[in-house]
């Protein structure tokens, strides 16, 4: 928020404004929902197609209210594109050659004096052509184009994330605060 609009991101964590949820927002909440369902059920496509229609066609049930429609949405529209996302997504069997690690992981990590804190999508290891593992940091988007490397290399967001993977704390968690738990496995993982 803070690289898109100083003063939105002002707004939001300083003082607090509550902020209007546009139906693309609400939709990506959902589309997190049904990911998560999906990778924490090792691939259970239908499992996955029944928590995002169930959750967008009640958003309410799962703590969101939509305010506002932008331009050339509609319900049915975002309905479907959902649905298509995870259909591509089940089609690329990222099971056969990924070990997920975690999924939605909040994380709390120090900078020197300073914390930073999110919550990454989901991390996998996947084993290359060679054999040698590659750690996999994802964060879902809905967009409708991948962004180059370029806009990946000036991302703060994932910037962040691949910072909190090089830190004990985010495979270890916070120790007596519930909200940053441990990986499972995470001091073996991080060594």
């Amino acid at each position: 928020t803070w690289t898109t609009c100083a003063r939105q991101a002002h707004l939001k964590y300083d003082v607090g404004l509550a902020q209007r949820k546009s139906a693309k927002l609400v939709f990506g909440q959902c589309m997190h929902l049904a990911l998560a369902e999906y990778f924490e059920s090792c691939g259970d496509y239908d499992r996955a197609v029944d928590t995002f229609r169930s959750s967008w066609a009640a958003p309410d049930k799962i703590g969101h209210r939509i305010d506002y429609w932008p331009k050339m949405t509609s319900y049915q529209s975002l309905r479907t594109k959902g649905l298509e996302i995870l259909e591509r997504l089940h089609a690329q069997e990222l099971f056969r050659t990924w070990t997920i690690i975690a999924v939605e992981h909040p994380f709390l990590v120090h900078l020197g004096d300073h914390e930073l804190n999110g919550v990454i999508d989901l991390i996998a290891v996947e084993r290359s052509g060679t054999g040698k593992e590659i750690l996999k940091v994802v964060d879902w988007k809905s967009n409708a184009k991948d962004p180059s490397f370029a806009e990946l290399a000036l991302n703060t967001q994932l910037t962040i994330y691949l910072f909190a993977v090089t830190q004990r704390e985010l495979w270890t968690g916070i120790e007596n605060n519930p909200s940053f738990p441990p990986i499972p496995n995470g001091e073996w993982l991080f060594e």
